[in-house]
């Protein structure tokens, strides 16, 4: 569910494949992607699994308190044993350039979120509601400031996130600030590809659940006090969405008739590859 979401609603993903020429280099972007994703995660399980045989053989401050029967020392403790690892024994001029390296992956996370998300405001709002505003300084002027309101909105929402979170491990931590948005954000996505009766009067009030309760079982302990798998919120989440929007939306339809256009069906995903195998053929 999390790599369908990821590389079928993230804006990131989304803007590369409006850049190709078809769909099938469409398609063939989006199997790179996920192919390499996929490896990125075996490296990365592969640095773990080594550090936790490396802790058993040396010495680490961090080692005792991965023991502890605390969570929060203990999630502090799992989070402390790279850095300490670089730091003690890794020579001085690779040491720079490992830190140098998560630095730059960082800043390359952050600034193709702002971009992605001052992209969208500028093209789908603002140009839509403002037809003027499409003038090229003017546009690209706005678009720069709206890419760094997103750069600090993104640093105050991690900052935030790290305050009400404290005593989570980083991976909860990174798993908490994104898979409440990114299960309804999937939803909708699925929605428009292939439910005619997903209309605005039905995906709104459907996504507002969908992101409650997303919040909700994601922060399920500061708020609840009651344990929820962060693993399980994107699914859930999108479940609820999902559901919501086609109850309301057939409901919607029963009663007034209404639907997706003629226009924007042919954006739906059976009229795009009817429309790409006919090409075929001609």
């Amino acid at each position: 569910m999390w790599m369908v979401c990821t590389h079928g609603a993230n804006q990131m993903a989304m803007q590369r494949y409006f850049t190709v020429r078809n769909v099938k280099a469409a398609r063939i972007s989006y199997v790179i992607s996920a192919v390499a994703a996929l490896a990125l995660g075996v490296i990365l399980a592969g640095v773990g699994i080594s550090l936790m045989y490396f802790i058993q053989q040396y010495d680490l401050p961090a080692s005792a308190g991965i023991l502890s029967d605390i969570r929060s020392v203990r999630n502090v403790a799992q989070d402390s044993v790279f850095p300490q690892f670089i730091s003690i024994y890794m020579p001085s001029g690779l040491r720079g350039l490992v830190v140098a390296a998560l630095f730059a992956a960082a800043m390359s996370t952050i600034d193709s979120g702002a971009n992605s998300a001052s992209t969208i405001l500028t093209v789908d709002f603002i140009r839509r509601f403002d037809p003027k505003s499409e003038a090229g300084q003017l546009e690209l002027k706005r678009a720069r400031i709206m890419t760094a309101c997103m750069g600090v909105l993104v640093v105050g929402y991690t900052i935030a996130l790290y305050e009400l979170s404290k005593g989570s491990d980083i991976i909860s931590l990174a798993q908490k600030g994104f898979n409440c948005f990114l299960g309804p954000l999937g939803a909708l996505f699925v929605l428009g590809m292939f439910v005619k009766k997903a209309t605005p009067i039905a995906v709104i009030p459907a996504f507002i659940l969908g992101e409650i309760v997303g919040v909700s079982a994601s922060y399920s302990t500061e708020l609840f006090d009651v344990d929820f798998s962060t693993h399980l919120v994107i699914g859930f989440s999108w479940l609820v969405t999902f559901f919501s929007a086609l109850f309301i939306g057939y409901l919607h339809h029963y009663l007034t008739g209404n639907q997706a256009t003629k226009d924007q069906q042919k954006l739906m995903w059976r009229a795009v590859v009817s429309q790409e195998e006919l090409s075929k053929v001609g």
